[in-house]
Order: structure tokens, then C-alpha cells, then sequence
């Protein structure tokens, strides 16, 4: 079994980007094909990541120091 990232970042839905709609698609080919592989969907546009400034990074170096 294998996983598959399928990442976006994308305002819009597949109904109104033709690249959300060919990787669309191209996953729902990919799932027929390989039926017992993960298809994992991360979409940056609507994930909340945290910006990383000086403080984090100092943060982080203490801690792994």
C-alpha cells in the first residue's frame, strides 16, 4: 500500500478551477486504478499554518539545544 499527498492551494472549488478539476480527476483515476493505496488531500488554502518569525525559530533552537 502506498500513500499519495495531493496538494492545493486554491480559492476556488474544481466547479470553477480547471486545475482543481483535472486533479480531481486525476485522483478519482488514480483511487479506481490503485484501490488499496491513501490518497491524503492537504489543502493550504484553507489550512491555518502559522507564520514563522524570529521568536518561533528562537523558540525552537532553545528547545533542541
Amino acid at each position: 500500500m502506498s500513500t499519495v499527498l495531493y496538494v492545493t492551494a486554491h480559492p476556488l472549488d474544481k466547479s470553477a478551477s480547471h486545475s482543481l478539476s483535472v486533479g480531481h480527476e486525476f485522483v478519482q483515476a488514480y483511487q479506481e486504478a490503485n484501490p488499496i493505496d491513501e490518497v491524503v488531500h492537504l489543502d493550504l488554502y484553507k489550512t491555518d499554518i502559522p507564520q514563522l518569525d524570529a521568536e518561533v525559530l528562537s523558540g525552537w533552537k532553545r528547545q533542541y539545544n
